[in-house]
């Protein structure tokens, strides 16, 4: 399963959406950290594990595309 996670960088902050499970947004200070707290936001949105497999295709976005 692939998801699409929607990124931008917005007042020194990266911002996660993910547009085909409502509700799931994210953030971090740092880019490196944003993979897993997106997967663990997943995995409260599913009920799953955090560690469980999908694949994550992450989209830089600007902040007005996602307006």
């Amino acid at each position: 399963m692939v998801i699409l996670v929607k990124v931008r960088h917005e007042d020194a902050r990266w911002l996660a959406d993910v547009p085909d499970c409502p509700g799931v947004h994210t953030f971090s200070d740092d880019f490196d950290n944003l993979e897993p707290m997106v997967r663990e936001a997943l995995g409260a949105y599913f009920d799953i594990d955090d560690e469980a497999s999908f694949d994550l295709h992450m989209e830089i976005v600007d902040a007005e595309s996602t307006a």
